[in-house]
């Protein structure tokens, strides 16, 4: 299928980046899939995640190999290189316009790194579900630098953004 059929069919979890050609990533869906895109270096999955089912979807980069994981089991691999100098962070929709590519679902736990997971801490996070208590993994699990609870999957007054540099 080409870009422009593909693109009609895609709806972003995150993006990151800046809005140049091989300077943006994310995970998102296709074909209803888990589907990581890192223009030119795209990694997708055949793990349905678009079933009315909660699942937990993560992504590792270690600068030389990606790990796409679903429900805390690694569902692709893939040796790419990632230009990760960007600086633009979407949630939903894509970076690129606004509005573009946009999720139609809920999110809750929204979590990025500044290290790579290892399976053990990404099956643990996949544990909690969710609904589950995301306090639980705050401080078990070092190196967190964005951290959106969104807790039930919908914004709330008692949601809290946290934010490390």
């Amino acid at each position: 299928m080409g870009e422009d059929d593909r693109s009609a069919d895609l709806q972003s979890l995150f993006t990151y980046g800046s809005f140049a050609v091989g300077k943006q990533f994310g995970l998102l869906t296709s074909a209803n899939n888990a589907f990581f895109v890192g223009f030119g270096a795209d990694v997708p999955s055949s793990k349905n995640i678009t079933d009315n089912v909660w699942h937990h979807v993560a992504a590792t980069y270690d600068g030389a190999q990606l790990g796409l994981y679903v429900d805390g089991v690694q569902v692709a691999t893939k040796s790419i290189v990632l230009d990760t100098t960007g600086t633009d962070f979407a949630i939903g929709q894509s970076i690129s316009q606004p509005g573009r590519e946009p999720f139609a679902g809920s999110l809750s736990d929204v979590r990025i790194y500044n290290r790579v997971l290892t399976a053990a801490e990404l099956t643990a996070a996949a544990s909690l579900g969710a609904n589950g208590n995301p306090e639980t993994l705050r401080n078990s699990m070092t190196g967190l630098q964005f951290w959106l609870p969104l807790i039930g999957g919908t914004a709330s007054e008692n949601d809290r953004c946290a934010v490390s540099r």
